[in-house]
């Protein structure tokens, strides 16, 4: 049955989408998972579920109501509830909520009384905010309610949250941009969309041309030429050259967030363009430290890689022979020393190296980038 509660939220959210360049926000609002709660003081986000206080909301009027579920919504475009890391909750939640409201404030929406809103702020990420705020004194902060959730759990529910996020946002900025309202995308999540899908690298060119070449290297009896039915059974081409390409990522201590971010991007591209039946990942610093399969594209979103230290690229050699994949591509700095033996199998590699343009291996094809 239709609550009075229920009503108004229904109402909020059709004004909300009623605006002009709405839809980036109003993608992320309704991928969460709604809910009433009358547990908690105004509304909390986890980056999946959106819990509502009904005394709250029914207090406000209805220009806040929509500040209220665009705000809270904004906390997911920015994947605030993910990015906290050993930050002290309280605090990265008030900076947060600065940059929010600011945000709102500025495409005229009304925001509730009691709300956090200083333009001195202006232009600032919520890194930048939170920065200043430390020096803050504890009795000097707002007192205000939290409105965000730490996500919590075992590494693997904590990924879980992260991955899920990544993924609405993506999605919300691509529905943006299909509507032509790229222009509606914040500036904090267009750096978060650069490092995952916009790659620097013109895979399409620099390794379809091999796969196309190894493509026609393979006759079989598996799919029969259907011209010559049914006087002759002649064997055709069978294109097996797409079927698994090996990827290697450098996580020793000298690669910078920055450097792996794109590593990521790269892989991402690599999969979507070529759509291989398998991409396998392998993460290496003196040993191969994690492994992963990759079937679809958005699987990219769920790596997560661990080591540090120094760097060997003995183990990743180990592992191709091992595995035999088509074609083996390592990100990497290059900062390491190379093997006097050959690549086993004779297979293609690509060292996609960043910003170590000297580096010179015996075999395979150098690509520089920054």
């Amino acid at each position: 049955m239709q609550t009075e509660h229920d009503t108004a939220m229904d109402a909020a959210k059709i004004q909300l989408i009623s605006r002009p360049d709405s839809v980036f926000i109003t993608t992320i609002l309704f991928s969460l998972r709604f809910s009433w709660d009358d547990t908690i003081p105004t509304a909390c986000t986890n980056g999946v579920h959106l819990r509502v206080s009904p005394q709250f909301f029914m207090g406000l009027s209805k220009e806040e109501r929509i500040f209220l579920l665009a705000h809270e919504a904004y906390h997911v475009a920015f994947q605030h509830m993910t990015r906290v890391g050993d930050r002290n909750f309280r605090l990265w939640n008030i900076a947060t909520d600065y940059v929010i409201n600011d945000t709102l404030i500025q495409t005229g929406m009304t925001m509730p009384k009691g709300g956090l809103h200083d333009e001195a702020y202006r232009g600032m990420t919520s890194d930048e905010v939170y920065a200043l705020l430390e020096n803050e004194r504890e009795e000097d902060l707002p007192d205000c309610p939290d409105d965000m959730e730490q996500v919590e759990g075992d590494a693997e529910t904590v990924q879980g949250v992260a991955d899920e996020v990544a993924a609405t946002v993506i999605k919300a900025a691509m529905r943006a941009k299909t509507e032509d309202q790229w222009g509606t995308v914040p500036g904090e999540v267009e750096i978060f969309l650069d490092s995952m899908v916009k790659p620097k690298l013109p895979w399409h060119r620099i390794l379809n041309n091999v796969f196309s070449e190894m493509a026609q290297t393979d006759y079989s009896f598996r799919r029969p030429s259907r011209r010559f039915f049914p006087e002759y059974h002649l064997p055709s081409m069978y294109a097996d050259s797409l079927g698994e390409i090996a990827v290697a990522v450098d996580i020793s201590g000298s690669i910078t967030q920055p450097q792996f971010d794109q590593f990521i991007s790269e892989i991402h591209q690599i999969h979507k363009r070529l759509q291989p039946k398998r991409t396998r990942v392998i993460s290496f610093d003196t040993r191969v430290a994690n492994e992963y399969t990759i079937t679809e594209a958005k699987d990219i979103l769920g790596l997560k890689f661990t080591g540090g230290g120094g760097t060997c690229i003995e183990p990743v050699f180990d592992w191709v022979e091992q595995n035999k994949p088509k074609t083996l591509v390592v990100f990497t700095d290059g900062c390491f020393d190379l093997p006097q033996h050959r690549i086993p199998g004779g297979i293609p590699v690509f060292w996609i190296i960043e910003g170590n343009y000297p580096f010179k291996p015996r075999k395979g094809k150098v690509i520089p980038f920054e």
